[in-house]
C-alpha cells in the first residue's frame, strides 16, 4: 500500500485527490531551509511541483473523502515529513484564529467537472505521469519537473 511520506507517521493511503491550487508564489519559492507547509483538513499536502514560477501548485491530498468544506492553508515553515497529527491540529487552531480558506461545494464541483472522471491508477508511477501532464497544463513554468516525472524512452 502506498505511503504518504509528507507526514511524520508515514500513513498508508489508498486514495486521495490530485489538486491544482493557485497560490502566492512567495509561499512556495524553494529555499535551503524549511518552507511553509501546505495543509488540507487533517492532512499535509504533498506538492508535486514547487509552483513559484506560475503561482500554481499541483499536489496530492491523501484520504480526504470530499474536498467540499475542507480547509486549505499554509502553516508555519517546517519539514512536512516531521509534521504529525498533533502538529497538524496546532496549525489548524492557529489558522482558524487567522481565518482560512474552505472549499465550497460549487468550487469543488466546478473543479471536478474540469478535471474529468475519477482515476483508478495501479501505481505511483502512473500517478506521477498524470501529475506531470497536469503540471504541463497548469504550471508550465515547472516544465523541467514535469518532464522528470514522465517516462523516458
Amino acid at each position: 500500500m502506498p505511503v504518504h511520506w509528507f507526514r511524520a507517521e508515514s500513513p498508508s493511503v489508498r486514495d486521495g485527490w490530485l489538486v491544482v491550487l493557485r497560490v502566492d508564489p512567495s509561499r512556495v519559492r524553494p529555499t535551503d531551509t524549511a518552507m511553509p507547509v501546505l495543509y488540507a483538513g487533517t492532512q499535509t499536502v504533498e506538492p508535486i511541483n514547487f509552483g513559484h514560477a506560475d503561482g500554481v501548485v499541483v499536489g496530492l491530498v491523501p484520504a480526504v473523502d470530499d474536498l467540499a468544506g475542507t480547509q486549505l492553508w499554509f502553516g508555519e515553515p517546517d519539514l512536512p515529513e516531521q509534521v504529525d497529527a498533533a502538529e497538524i491540529e496546532r496549525q489548524r487552531e492557529r489558522a482558524r484564529s487567522r481565518g482560512w480558506l474552505a472549499l465550497d461545494r460549487a468550487a469543488v464541483d466546478a473543479a471536478r467537472g474540469n478535471g474529468g472522471e475519477e482515476l483508478v491508477l495501479a501505481s505511483r508511477l502512473e500517478l506521477e505521469h498524470v501529475a506531470a501532464l497536469t503540471i504541463l497544463e497548469h504550471a508550465p513554468g515547472d516544465r523541467d519537473r514535469a518532464e522528470g516525472l514522465l517516462p523516458q524512452d
